[in-house]
């Protein structure tokens, strides 16, 4: 009964989304969506890394995480390339090189679907995925200083899932929201970093119905926004979380034209903004479409970009300043990339 609730709610929606294209007038042709969809700071361009880069980069595969830890670099952890994926690989974004990076064992198993965040201090907390065995609810520290793993094994954590998002919120602590451990689940943790210990948090209703393959950021002051995400169908809601009041508040307008993707990447840039690209929708359509979400205005705007990275979904994408994002990997429905590019 709720799967056919969700697949109503997609159909008006997309009902009123062939209404606004009617009644919308067309754009100025010029492949960057017009001055109406320009993103602060922003030029609008994508453009592919990979014909400058060496022989030595990661291989094809999608499933994987990446995070920025600042003074130009990039880690990418694990994936699926064929078969889950243990490597570590560090990107600088300055000479646009790759170094496979073999760290000091013990290290995690190989594995997809987890999640991983940068915490400062050049330290990575991962958490959860898929690997050979299974479902996984290990959590690890990552040094990239030490270039040392640690398995931090707290008493109480999360069940084992793969598909989650999970966010570093300052005063060492991060969120997780979602998933799927068998099922798809809408519990929300903290994670508290000196003290190693997850915290379920039971936020009171409403709060976002069971889901995987989300995307959440932290766009500071105490709130989160969720987007997207696989309950049955691909979800076009938008959700805020405000920590401080362990509430969950859906910014969802209806009608309005919306994204309809789980699988996708996003991140937030500042200026009250975030850029989404890719994923799939309701039709199992693989898209490459980016969006920009306005949150002071809670409006999603297509920038209908000519240049842009081919569909996939389940790739990675970080923000590393100065205007700039790094997407890499991803699948297009048939076959694995290992394509890099860079929008700003």
């Amino acid at each position: 009964m709720k799967k056919n609730n969700y697949i109503i709610k997609f159909l008006i929606v997309l009902i009123f989304s062939v209404l606004f294209f009617m009644c919308t007038p067309a754009g100025d042709g010029s492949g960057s969506g017009g001055s109406g969809d320009k993103t602060t700071g922003f030029q609008n361009i994508w453009t592919y890394l990979n014909s400058s880069i060496p022989v030595t980069m990661p291989n094809a595969r999608h499933n994987h995480s990446m995070v920025y830890i600042g003074n130009n670099e990039i880690i990418l952890f694990g994936g699926y390339t064929g078969n889950v994926n243990g490597e570590i690989w560090k990107y600088n974004v300055t000479s646009n090189k790759w170094l496979n990076i073999n760290p000091i064992l013990p290290i995690p198993s190989a594995r997809d679907d987890h999640a991983m965040v940068y915490i400062g201090n050049n330290k990575i907390i991962l958490f959860g995925g898929s690997d050979t065995i299974g479902l996984n609810n290990e959590t690890w520290e990552y040094n990239v200083t030490t270039n040392i793993w640690t398995n931090l094994n707290p008493a109480v954590k999360p069940s084992a899932r793969d598909r989650h998002s999970m966010v570093y919120v300052g005063n060492n602590k991060i969120i997780l929201f979602g998933g799927s451990d068998g099922s798809f689940t809408n519990d929300t943790w903290e994670y508290n970093i000196i003290l190693n210990t997850w915290t379920n948090l039971n936020p009171s209703a409403p709060i976002p119905t069971s889901r995987a393959d989300h995307c959440m950021v932290y766009i500071g002051n105490n709130k989160i926004i969720l987007f997207g995400g696989d309950y049955g169908v691909p979800s076009f809601e938008t959700w805020e979380y405000n920590i401080t009041s362990n509430t969950w508040t859906d910014l969802t307008q209806l009608p309005a034209l919306l994204p309809r993707v789980c699988n996708h990447s996003m991140v937030y840039t500042g200026d009250s903004e975030i850029i989404l690209y890719g994923g799939y929708d309701v039709f199992s359509t693989v898209t490459d479409e980016t969006w920009k979400y306005n949150i002071t205005a809670n409006t999603w705007t297509e920038l209908n970009l000519s240049l842009k990275p081919s569909a996939r979904h389940s790739h990675s994408m970080v923000y590393v300043g100065n205007k700039k994002i790094i997407l890499f990997g991803g699948y297009d429905g048939s076959n694995n990339t290992n394509e890099v590019w860079e929008y700003k």
